[in-house]
């Protein structure tokens, strides 16, 4: 089956969950051409996708004249749809995103794709409705969580309920998603979390030194979403208690000045130290070495770094948000059936007491790990949810 997917960019190192499963589609003998609807050049592109021969990469300009057949066809072939899209261009990102649309669609027809996948409720997700109206062929999506608020309630209900499928990691979502597109949206949904490589992302072997100093991680942009500024404030508590820690924060990202001139602020050079971006078998090096992971996000979806470090079987202290509390159970009271803890977001004192009681306590640490790697393994293995998402992007899986 030829597949066409539609990106808003290329996908990067730090997007796992999107370029490994343009890798599992491959695998199942499926043709796979990426189509980002804004050019980038970074150097984070998988060498999987870097490497493709897959159309993709062709610059759009107004001096290359496919854009202008591609008008002329359509036109011809659908004269009310196209001049509807120039019409609400406005809603459309502008004049040059509905050429570009018109321009892909027309590659679409060429090579003979059979369906279209976009990534997140907007821009990808327009274009990818654009198309499937041009060339009458089914487009699917998949809804992160954040996406969802977007758009206007108009247009986002539009792309819902014109979708042959939507794919969301949580329950959360798919509320979220009949609130906007009621019932005929919400029937169009099929709930599959992301996908943790449950062999690479595992538990070290042997058992590690542990010293006295625990180690905290936390892996995310350095994005005002991801509330970093309440990680450090609760840091700055955990420093007055003179308790033996050290932050580790993975990532990078416009917020990294910021980030490190409050860090001077709270005079907590020695207590936090920034890597940068790390991925794959460096990431989980680093998890692995690592006793807790905290995520202090203000938003998120189901986020794929807290599923790694519970893969690897560290103890996550994580804000009770949206999806989250459908993958972690937490009691408070360190009982049996609990995989995580949760605290209350944008709380630093909250976050500071749930992290005390982790660093103070390493039988509760090791018991959460346990369990939240079993978690993991029960419900995100690879092949499961990927087996999942490719069913319902060919058009085999039956709704739910």
């Amino acid at each position: 089956m030829k597949i066409a997917y539609f990106l808003k960019s290329l996908p990067e190192k730090s997007t796992t969950f999107i370029y490994k499963e343009i890798e599992f589609l491959r695998k199942r003998g499926n043709e796979v051409y990426i189509f980002p609807v804004w050019d980038i050049e970074t150097s984070d592109i998988p060498d999987s996708i870097a490497e493709g021969d897959d159309c993709n990469y062709g610059r759009f300009s107004l001096l290359y004249p496919r854009w202008a057949v591609a008008l002329l066809k359509f036109l011809i072939i659908k004269p009310k749809a196209v001049l509807n899209f120039f019409l609400e261009y406005r809603r459309l990102y502008g004049i040059k995103f509905v050429l570009k649309s018109l321009e892909a669609a027309l590659v679409l027809k060429g090579i003979g794709v059979s369906r279209i996948h976009a990534h997140m409720l907007s821009i990808s997700a327009t274009r990818a409705r654009i198309a499937s109206i041009l060339i009458d062929i089914p487009y699917t999506f998949t809804a992160h969580g954040s996406d969802l608020l977007l758009l206007s309630p108009r247009d986002s209900a539009e792309l819902l309920r014109d979708a042959k499928s939507v794919i969301t990691p949580t329950e959360y979502n798919k509320k979220k998603i009949v609130e906007i597109g009621g019932d005929v949206a919400g029937d169009r949904v099929r709930i599959i979390p992301y996908s943790v490589d449950t062999e690479l992302f595992s538990p070290l072997g042997v058992g590690r030194d542990k010293g006295e100093i625990v180690e905290i991680i936390s892996v995310g942009r350095l994005h005002p979403v991801k509330g970093y500024p309440y990680l450090l404030k609760a840091t700055g508590l955990l420093k007055k208690k003179k308790l033996k820690f050290h932050l580790t924060v993975v990532g990078d990202g416009a917020e990294r000045g910021n980030l490190q001139r409050m860090v001077e602020k709270l005079g907590l050079e020695r207590f936090v130290t920034f890597t940068g971006s790390l991925y794959g078998r460096r990431l989980r090096d680093r998890l692995r070495v690592s006793d807790i992971f905290v995520l202090s996000s203000v938003s998120e979806g189901l986020p794929v770094s807290m599923l790694e470090a519970m893969a690897v079987g560290l103890t996550v202290v994580v804000p009770e948000i949206t999806g989250i509390p459908e993958m972690i159970t937490s009691g408070g009271s360190g009982g049996s059936k609990e995989n995580g803890i949760t605290f209350e977001p944008k709380n630093p004192e909250d976050l500071a007491q749930k992290l005390e009681s982790a660093i103070r306590d390493r039988v509760l640490r090791e018991r959460l790990g346990r369990a939240a790697r079993e978690a993991v393994v029960k419900k995100c293995s690879y092949e499961t949810t990927y087996g999942k998402i490719a069913e319902v992007i060919e058009g085999v899986s039956p709704r739910s």
